[in-house]
């Protein structure tokens, strides 16, 4: 085996790299001219919002720890699908998001390819061998379909990467190969897909249990195990400065202490599905499509796969090989059918970690591997060259012809030609009425019986794409810097979760709809309550309702309710009693204010930028300044330069108190996001890669 170090290209690689390279530019080919791009619902509602306000905040020389815009505030960074920290990112910063979007593809696609050719031929494979395998891990039916969700994408590729510095780890345990696993490792969980980098844990766990078990005698067991161990406790230090602040919003979130069955095994295959995506050129012939959902659930590896993983065990003296990854491939198989069969409840109950993660479709991710290797194990068995490369053209030609089915395409001019929500003036920006969204800061939400009918529908063609974003469907209103009460979030805070569905639950006429500071509702439904206006209409023909009801979004108060536990914080605000306008909820209470007074105060907002708010006050007694924003660690507030504290009030919102200067005289409140842990991780991993990039290079 090969073990010179992976940065130098040996000329014996410049070529296969060249025709890599090659496939990924003709299999992308449209995308070159970048008059093209690929286009996708998921893609367009989930992560084009996210990476517009990732690039514009880098090019405002900020960090996006934040998110205002949605969920009445959000940590944005924390939330480790929004690939803040993901080097490949920065492309959105330079380039226009089309563009950036095509050579993201095409890098990644590449990126594939070649990491698997270094792989298979660090494992003895031929060249054409190690060709096939890269084909396969790069252009199969899995990897394509999961090109919709760029982060699952992202996170895929380096896999094989991982695993070929894993293997040269266990070969000659050292610990500069085990700070090349733990770099290749950390760019991985930066991509932004943390199941496919635990299920890369995984695998590495059970070839490591191989390895000890049948590798040669005089292998250093000991020193194995413990350069594992150190290239792990490694990551953790490079990936800190993520790790932290996802750990810290993990366990603030609703998937705290982990997901129920039916969100679990959400997207669990059956037999049909297996079998016609297996062969699903062959079944799409002779037989009706069972499948749904097709960029979620899809795969396909070839027609001749099959025959490739039944040819790989001719081999005598790669059978223990062949077994491991024949093993892997059926395991992931299995696992994907998740709730049609009892192995993925095990794993879910015993296996730690499982319960966080959803979809066991995605255990495709271990199919794929090991049927790459058996692929590539099935052509060494054949003795004619000429018999190889007609297999590999085989292949090219069988998966370029089902990817050229599994994507759209979009102009690219699509996205430069947006505008902001037609039913709302100035591209987003408050206006006074008549016939304009009123004045001050404000929240919009969309119905959620609207929402739950439009959240997974596919636009049609270029103008109902617009006419979808026009409904202002969470996660569009970020890009006009609209205020959202909703949003579509992988890590949502559990309290404020728990608030909106209360807020749900009680319908168009309660409070807390008016506690959160919304003020315009989208509905594709009449809204029959005295409290709503119709308002507008937007270019889909969906009813925008204004909201009578609305309150500030920072109000002074002086009463203070208090309760022992949030549910019965929670179960007062849900009841008809509760004054948002009059009174602050609190857990425990706080004893600051004993005797109530009616007093006045007038609150203006300075300056509401993701990180920062400022706002001066003038009180004549003392009380609470309620902000409908998130409460969450990290936020500081200092009033008038002084460091004060932040409580959180109305069961998910946050207040300070405020003694009396006298009317005349204003407080100057800021409320500022200095998270620790971001601080904590970013030093920690600042030394880390310090010292591993001076370690590699010294």
């Amino acid at each position: 085996m090969n073990d010179k170090p992976p940065l130098k290209l040996p000329p014996g690689k410049i070529i296969p790299a060249g025709i890599i390279l090659a496939l990924s530019l003709v299999y992308w080919r449209e995308l070159l001219s970048f008059k093209m791009t690929v286009f996708w619902e998921i893609m367009h509602r989930f992560m084009y919002p996210f990476i517009v306000y990732y690039a514009q905040s880098l090019k405002n020389l900020q960090i996006p720890l934040w998110n205002p815009y949605l969920s009445c505030g959000t940590p944005f960074l924390a939330m480790l699908q929004t690939q803040a920290l993901y080097p490949f990112n920065l492309l959105f910063a330079v380039f226009s998001f089309p563009a950036a979007l095509n050579i993201y593809i095409i890098i990644h696609s590449f990126l594939a390819g070649f990491f698997t050719y270094t792989l298979m031929r660090h494992n003895g494979f031929g060249s054409k061998a190690s060709i096939l395998a890269s084909v396969i891990y790069m252009f199969n039916g899995f990897f394509v379909y999961h090109t919709e969700f760029i982060h699952h994408m992202s996170a895929y590729v380096w896999l094989p990467l991982i695993f070929y510095f894993f293997q040269r780890l266990l070969k000659n345990p050292g610990l500069k190969r085990a700070i090349l696993l733990s770099v290749a490792f950390t760019l991985q969980f930066l991509a932004g897909y943390p199941q496919f980098s635990y299920y890369t844990l995984i695998i590495m766990v059970a070839y490591l249990v191989f390895y000890l078990f049948t590798g040669k005698e005089n292998t250093n067991k000991t020193a194995v195990v413990l350069f594992s161990f150190a290239s792990l406790a490694l990551f953790c230090l490079l990936s800190c400065v993520q790790l932290l602040p996802t750990l810290e919003l993990s366990g603030l979130s609703d998937r705290s202490g982990g997901l129920d069955y039916n969100s679990a095994l959400a997207y669990s295959l059956n037999i049909n599905e297996i079998l016609s995506y297996t062969f699903i050129p062959l079944w799409n012939m002779f037989l009706t499509k069972v499948y749904h959902d097709a960029q979620t659930t899809g795969f396909y590896f070839g027609i001749l796969a099959p025959l490739a993983v039944i040819t790989a065990f001719t081999l005598r003296k790669n059978r223990l090989q062949a077994g491991f990854f024949l093993l892997l491939a059926v395991t992931g198989i299995i696992l994907s059918l998740g709730d049609n069969t009892p192995l993925y409840k095990i794993f879910l109950n015993f296996l730690p970690g499982m319960k966080y993660f959803r979809f066991p479709v995605q255990c495709v991710f271990f199919t794929i591997f090991g049927l790459t290797f058996l692929a590539a194990l099935g052509l060494e068995t054949v003795k004619s060259e000429r018999l190889k490369t007609v297999i590999i053209a085989v292949f090219v030609i069988d998966l370029f012809l089902f990817g050229a089915r599994t994507f759209n395409l979009m102009d690219s001019g699509f996205y430069s030609r947006q505008a902001g929500p037609s039913w709302l003036s100035g591209q987003g920006k408050p206006a006074s009425r008549p016939g304009k969204p009123g004045t001050g800061y404000f929240r919009i939400m969309m119905n959620p019986l609207t929402l739950d009918k439009y959240k997974n529908y596919i636009p049609q063609d270029y103008n109902d794409c617009l006419n979808y974003q026009d409904s202002t469907i969470p996660n569009f209103g970020m890009l006009d810097k609209l205020f959202d009460a909703g949003g579509y979030i992988i890590l949502r805070v559990k309290n404020y979760e728990e608030f909106y569905s209360a807020l749900f639950r009680q319908g168009y006429n309660s409070p807390l709809i008016g506690l959160a500071n919304i003020r315009y509702m989208v509905s594709d439904r009449a809204i029959n309550s005295p409290k709503w206006d119709l308002f507008s209409k937007t270019n889909s023909g969906m009813h925008v309702y204004e909201n009578k009801t609305t309150l500030p979004r920072a109000m002074f108060l002086t009463k203070e309710k208090a309760f022992a536990s949030g549910g019965e914080v929670l179960r007062y605000m849900s009841s008809g009693a509760f004054q948002p306008a009059e009174e602050i909820v609190m857990l425990n209470g706080t004893g600051r204010i004993n005797a109530p007074k009616d007093g006045k105060a007038q609150i203006t907002i300075s300056s509401y930028e993701p990180g920062r708010i400022t706002i001066k006050t003038a009180n004549d007694v003392p009380g609470w300044l309620f902000l409908s924003e998130t409460w969450y660690p990290g936020w500081n507030v200092y009033v008038d330069g002084k460091k004060s504290e932040i409580v959180r009030a109305d069961y998910t919102f946050r207040a300070v108190f405020l003694d009396s200067p006298g009317a005349t005289v204003e407080h100057e409140v800021v409320f500022s996001y200095e998270p620790l842990s971001f601080k904590i991780g970013a030093i920690v991993s600042a030394i880390a890669w310090i010292a591993a990039l001076l370690f590699l290079l010294l």
